[in-house]
């Protein structure tokens, strides 16, 4: 009894030396910051002054996270590895996560062994198996990519794991599986412009060139990338101060419709740069969906007087003016963007929303030319199916509105006006 006492102690003994010589770890070397902004310098010098004062387990981490959220990723996968002997649970969990997303930028093969150990922490976290999928995918091992997103779809099924499937089938030859995937996915994700053209390629390979067209003209053909929500990596990107990378924020929210957030971004843009036009044109895109038009207006107005040749702020100032009921010098605006870019799908639309009562005819036409180019722009086709409906022509408003229903059919807008023509 004694003697399984006494070893119990000397274990306890060894375990609490071992976790202060981790801890009595070297403090980390500052990286150079020489050429860096002034707020990113403040910020990883307050991280490392942080854990020289108190090297444990989550300053380390914290520190890693800095170096990682300003792109020293060969500093980062280090202090990742210094912080997590000294972590527990979740905290052990993130430190080899984003320790496997640093690794990523630097040898992918090395990503995916630091991530596989990651598995051994925890298995519900989807973006880890999104991520190895992607990575077996770089490293041409198509087989394990596609355990890795079967795990991603077992713990919930959307576009993101439908489209890595649909990925790993094409790669393996199988193209009417990754047809079904990609399908699958483009059910639950309409929006996912990097699954729509996969889609179209797949449908022109298997000889569906009416269906590829058909696609293809509702969504175009742009690759554009889908990330998937990875909210650990999110949290560990917010911690950069760069200005660049407040701004890469605040246009994400503008994206997502998190206006608040949006705006938040574009103030600490803002806060290193106060007269940025890219910053103030998204501060004014952020208080005009928040509805704080005067404010919107404020910001919006001189910023045209600057950049009188940027169509985009023209765009925005015209959407802010009609929405306080100043249409008549809204479309003055859009008609100066659609000089400098005729083709802007934005602004034909929104010329075709101010002109809906008094020009109908006009609206009609632009309201049409949007849907050529954009077939699933449901407001436009709610705008036209109302100015269809306003000079008598019923049929075709139904067929808008049949349109709009086909895809979406809970569409209020759609289902108020399809009782208005039933009745």
């Amino acid at each position: 009894m004694k003697s399984g006492l006494l070893a119990l102690v000397v274990l306890a003994a060894a375990l609490t030396w071992w976790f202060m010589e981790a801890s009595r770890k070297p403090a980390p070397a500052l990286p150079d910051l020489q050429g860096l902004e002034p707020a990113v310098k403040q910020v990883i010098e307050d991280a490392h002054r942080d854990v020289v004062d108190n090297p444990d387990g989550p300053a380390r981490l914290r520190w890693a996270k800095v170096l990682h959220a300003h792109d020293f990723f060969s500093e980062a996968v280090e202090a990742y590895g210094a912080a997590e002997p000294l972590l527990e649970g979740e905290a052990r969990f993130e430190a080899l996560y984003l320790e496997g997303c640093a690794w990523e930028k630097l040898e992918p093969a090395r990503a995916v062994a630091v991530l596989r150990r990651a598995c051994e922490e925890r298995t519900d976290y989807r973006p880890l198996w999104l991520r190895l999928g992607a990575l077996d995918l770089q490293l041409n091992r198509p087989d394990e990519a596609r355990k890795d997103f079967e795990a991603a779809n077992a713990l919930r099924e959307d576009a993101h794991s439908c489209l890595g499937l649909g990925r790993v089938a094409l790669r393996l030859g199988r193209i009417d599986q990754a047809r079904r995937w990609l399908e699958k996915g483009r059910a639950l994700d309409g929006g996912n412009q990097e699954l729509n053209a996969l889609l179209v390629t797949v449908l022109r390979r298997q000889g569906r060139l009416e269906k590829a067209r058909a696609l293809a003209a509702e969504v175009g053909e742009a690759e554009e990338k889908s990330p998937f929500p990875d909210p650990i990596q999110v949290e560990m990107l917010a911690l950069g101060a760069s200005f660049q990378n407040r701004l890469r924020f605040a246009i994400e929210y503008l994206k997502a419709g998190d206006f608040v957030q949006a705006l938040a971004w574009a103030e600490k843009c803002l806060s290193s740069r106060p007269s940025d036009g890219d910053a103030l044109l998204r501060k004014g895109m952020a208080l005009a969906r928040l509805g704080r038009l005067p404010e919107a207006l404020v910001v919006l107005e001189p910023l045209a007087r600057r950049r009188p040749d940027d169509a985009a702020v023209l765009e925005e100032l015209a959407s802010a003016l009609a929405a306080s009921g100043k249409g008549v010098r809204a479309l003055q605006l859009l008609d100066r963007a659609l000089k400098i870019e005729p083709n802007r799908v934005h602004a034909h639309y929104l010329r075709g929303v101010i002109l809906q009562k008094a020009r109908p005819l006009e609206s009609e036409s632009e309201l049409r030319w949007v849907i050529v180019r954009r077939p699933g722009h449901l407001d436009a086709r709610l705008y036209l199916a109302r100015v269809l409906e306003s000079v008598g022509r019923k049929e075709e408003a139904r067929r808008e509105v049949e349109a709009i229903l086909s895809r979406r059919p809970e569409h209020r807008g759609a289902l108020a006006l399809k009782a208005k023509l039933d009745r």
